[in-house]
């Protein structure tokens, strides 16, 4: 079973000060705990800043997702399945 983490985000006037480290370090610790073996989680693919942030933190890049062909704007952001085995 994989632990799955949806739709985070910290918000603007609290971002780069730990606040989303901290959380997902708790909960790392805690899926741990309760024998999870993997976690997962989705980035938009142009969200550097937060994968650069989940990859301090273990996760890795498992598959990229394409959601725009021709690489032109849309409704939906192309995303990266980043994962952490525990």
């Amino acid at each position: 079973h994989m632990v799955y983490f949806a739709n985070f985000c910290v918000a603007p006037g609290f971002r780069r000060q730990g606040v989303g480290a901290g959380y997902f370090r708790w909960h790392i610790c805690r899926s741990k705990k309760m024998g999870y073996r993997t976690l997962g989680l989705d980035v938009a693919a142009d969200n550097h800043v937060a994968e650069r942030l989940y990859s301090r933190l273990g996760f890795s890049v498992e598959r990229s997702q394409y959601f725009h062909r021709d690489r032109t704007p849309g409704p939906v952001a192309d995303t990266k399945r980043m994962v952490l085995t525990l």
